[in-house]
């Protein structure tokens, strides 16, 4: 019989004293390519990549018209008696590593040797057993493989417990170890398949070296044992052949990398025992018959492990803290961390802070985690290319957003700051947003929230940065400021119609598309809480980019105030209005923003960090700007705030003073629900003064006011502070009354500070009128939202109140263990509050 084409090749290529890499320089056919013809795993190359490997060999025209008949594909007679068509397989150039003599992913998963039997020309690496050809083509298992217990558990339980065709699939982010974990589960399970072992990589995410269905099949009948003419040169023939091979053996095929369920589909045994191994960086969702182990990051403790085993216990025992770090700046990926190893085990001289030093600076991260070809950043290089390089347009969207995804500095991302990113639709901004994570390069949290991994967060912002014009970053981060602003300002504009700042907002640019529109102020508020994370970043980012315009970032931070009162969260409010400051040039809106940071600091103050005079002093400076500027709303909200923070401070009369300026103001202005807040301000430190009649009438007349301007906030603000001063007049019933009122006025608003306030004060009333159990039951109310949303005052009172209707209720262990909560959350706070 006439050698074959890969014998053909590998002989002259051998007489020709070159290597496989040389050879690919002369012709500039892939060295992959070459690989894979002389092994046969691709058996019929063009025309034009033999003619071309021909010459560079220096063969004579016999040698080169022999060469050229082994690389034409033979035509077979069809069963019928029929001509069969060519079915030819394209040789065209190709790139990547060898598919049975590598264990990595795509050149970049950790963990396996290079030591696998089946390469060389046909046939080789395989042993006979008698009429049967057994391979024993596994790579070496990783000597370093720590951890990973559970998953390695499942592997070998799927692979040795069953009585049909085993088909498990591992999938996974690059560089997450689908590779190694699949080599050593296969090699856990050896025993159970005597009949071989066949692994081949599909190179599923090299567009160049992908191997066909129909090479894949080729080389897998090859390994067991069929030869030349016996293989079929069509994938039905070639698969039904495949199976009937496998029906009466027990084998193992590792499919490496395999690009989706199609690449394999055809592969797979249909009876008998046998077992096949997936890995893939997609999801394979169209494998029903397939046990899917969705393979995630190391735990902290298998980092560390996997640390030890590289570079030796007593070396990270006597640096625990940078071994931690090197770990955490990983991200607990394991190629990341295999990386990090080898440079510390090639350089014993290194202390291990020196590299941990090195892998705190973000921006050189990846440059520090790779390692000639390898690396983290060629391993997610690997996903992306061949997202971008999809068929598809959907595919070649979903790649480019990718990058856009990198420039809001932000720890995950919902479809509605998708949409707004990407400047679509929702429905668009999905489809980009799954794609990506079918391709682990992204995971979703919930539905519709997710997340990039703090490694490809980093690749992202580099591929945003050498991909995305800074006017197009300007206008990404642009459009995401306008979107929280639209959100804040309908906070406002739905619960408080007349509020102080709406004039302004309203002499602003409008907001071109802003998203959703809310039916009520406590549903924007409800979706800004999922945003909160973000917002600190976001301001910073926007005052720190070139061509956002400052009104955008000055319109979100005016428009948080609502946000931040009903919430808490003092120090990001500090931040975002510090931030502000220093790019804002309107004086309208810098009193707007000094008054609403005169709050913060005195909430702040009350919290034992700072001095309420630092408030009162930008409280003045916020009255004095709205005055230049002729501005009487704004004038009036100050004095109010002014009102409101001198009466905490215990300056009752000034307080008194600043309230009925205020009040005289609103009532110039037409504006009932300012002159509310004025009489409860009012009311507040008339109350304080022991003035019970005025304080009495402030309330009443706040109460009147508001109930017949549908103030439903401005109500429960004004029935709060009566149902308090009815309890402190022992008027237990109509505190009762006023205070339920305001909580479920509260919780309607989604005011969750306020809420809490009135719940604890309700729990005081009922205490006192000797209902302890449903005391205790809105005491434990407060008590949950207050740990979530904690203001740094009420949470310990809480605390106190709750302990005093437990011990009433006889039980004093629990009372005790909330006091001494309370205690620590003093202490910690460095200084002690009365109610």
């Amino acid at each position: 019989m006439d050698p074959d084409f890969a014998t053909l090749l590998h002989r002259h290529r051998k007489a020709a004293g070159l290597t496989q890499q040389k050879l690919a320089e002369l012709t500039g056919v892939s060295l992959a390519a070459i690989s894979a013809l002389e092994r046969g795993v691709r058996r019929f190359p063009r025309a034009d990549t033999a003619n071309a490997l021909a010459y560079a060999m220096g063969l004579t025209a016999d040698e080169r018209q022999a060469f050229s008949a082994a690389a034409r594909r033979q035509r077979r007679p069809r069963s019928d008696g029929q001509p069969s068509t060519s079915n030819a397989v394209s040789g065209r150039a190709r790139s990547g590593s060898e598919p049975a003599g590598s264990g990595s992913e795509s050149g970049s998963e950790s963990g396996s040797g290079s030591g696998a039997a089946g390469s060389g020309p046909a046939g080789a690496g395989t042993v006979a057993a008698g009429e049967a050809v057994v391979p024993r083509q596994l790579p070496m298992p990783d000597a370093g493989f720590t951890g990973r217990t559970g998953d390695l558990d499942a592997l070998h339980s799927a692979l040795t417990s069953g009585s049909r065709v085993a088909i498990v699939a591992i999938t996974g982010m690059g560089g997450v170890g689908k590779t190694t974990l699949a080599v050593k589960a296969a090699h856990s399970a050896i025993a159970e398949y005597p009949d071989g072992q066949a692994y081949l990589d599909l190179h599923g995410y090299d567009t160049e070296a992908a191997v066909s269905p129909l090479e894949a099949l080729n080389y897998l009948l090859r390994a067991f044992g069929l030869s030349g003419p016996d293989v079929p040169v069509q994938v039905d023939e070639a698969a039904a052949r495949l199976r009937t091979l496998l029906a009466g053996r027990r084998a193992l095929i590792l499919l490496d990398n395999a690009r989706d369920a199609a690449q394999v589909q055809s592969l797979l045994p249909g009876t008998g025992r046998s077992a096949v191994i997936i890995t893939s960086r997609h999801e394979l969702s169209g494998m029903p018959t397939a046990q899917i182990l969705r393979l995630g990051l190391l735990t902290p403790s298998e980092g560390l492990d996997l640390l030890r085993t590289a570079v030796g216990a007593a070396r990270v025992d006597a640096e625990p803290q940078a071994a931690q770090s090197i770990v955490e700046a990983c991200g607990l990926l394991p190629l990341a961390l295999k990386i990090a190893a080898g440079r510390l085990a090639a350089r014993p001289q290194w202390p291990l802070a020196h590299l941990a030093g090195l892998l705190q600076d973000e921006r050189r991260r990846l440059d520090q985690l790779e390692d000639h070809e390898l690396g983290v950043r060629a391993s997610f290089d690997v996903s992306i290319d061949d997202l971008a390089a999809g068929p598809s347009d959907r595919e070649q969207r979903a790649a480019g957003a990718f990058a856009l995804f990198g420039v809001p500095d932000g720890p995950d991302l919902t479809v509605e700051v998708a949409a707004r990113l990407l400047d679509c639709d929702e429905h668009a901004a999905l489809d980009a947003l799954e794609d990506l994570c079918n391709l682990h390069l992204i995971e979703s949290l919930a539905p519709r929230r997710y997340r990039l991994h703090d490694l490809l967060r980093m690749y992202a912002r580099e591929r945003a940065h050498a991909s995305v014009s800074p006017e197009l970053q300007a206008a990404v981060i642009t459009r995401i400021l306008d979107l929280y602003a639209s959100a804040a300002w309908q906070s406002i504009e739905l619960a408080f119609p007349r509020s102080g700042r709406l004039p302004w907002y309203r002499a602003q640019p409008p907001i071109v598309n802003g998203g959703r529109k809310y039916e009520d102020g406590g549903a924007a508020l409800s979706w800004l809480d999922g945003q909160r994370p973000h917002l600190v970043a976001l301001v910073s980012q926007g005052a720190r980019t070139a061509d956002v315009p400052a009104v955008s970032v000055i319109r979100l931070v005016i428009g948080l105030h609502t946000f931040y009162a009903t919430r808490g969260h003092w120090l990001d409010c500090l931040r975002i209005f510090r931030t502000a400051l220093e790019i804002v040039d309107d004086p309208q809106a810098e009193a707007h923003i000094r008054s609403d940071l005169g709050l913060v600091l005195f909430d702040l103050a009350r919290s034992g960090a700072g001095h309420p005079d630092d408030s009162i002093a930008e409280l003045h400076r916020s009255r004095d700007l709205f005055e230049s500027a002729h501005d009487l709303v704004g004038e009036a909200l100050a004095l109010a705030n002014l009102s409101h923070v001198l009466d905490l401070n215990g300056n009752y009369q000034q307080a008194i003073n600043a309230g009925r300026q205020a009040l005289t103001l609103y009532r110039e202005l037409d504006d009932a629900p300012g002159a509310t807040i004025a009489h409860i301000n009012i009311g507040n430190s008339q109350g304080r003064l022991g003035r019970t009649a005025a304080q009495r009438a402030s309330y009443d007349e706040a109460i009147a006011l508001s109930t017949q301007n549908n103030a439903h906030h401005h109500l429960a603000i004004a029935l709060l502070g009566s149902g308090v001063a009815y309890q402190q007049a022992g008027d237990l019933a109509s505190s009762a009354t006023h205070l339920h009122q305001a909580a479920t006025n509260f919780k309607t608003l989604n005011d969750q500070l306020s809420l809490a306030e009135a719940l604890d004060e309700l729990g005081v009333t009922l205490r006192l009128s000797g209902d302890l159990p449903t005391s205790i039951h809105h005491l434990e109310e407060a008590l949950t939202i207050a740990t979530h949303y904690d203001d740094g005052q009420r949470h310990h009172l809480i605390l106190t109140h709750l302990a005093d209707s437990l011990e009433a209720a006889g039980n004093p262990t629990a009372a005790a263990l909330h006091r001494t909560q309370a205690e620590e959350i003093n202490r910690g706070r460095g200084s002690s509050h009365d109610a």
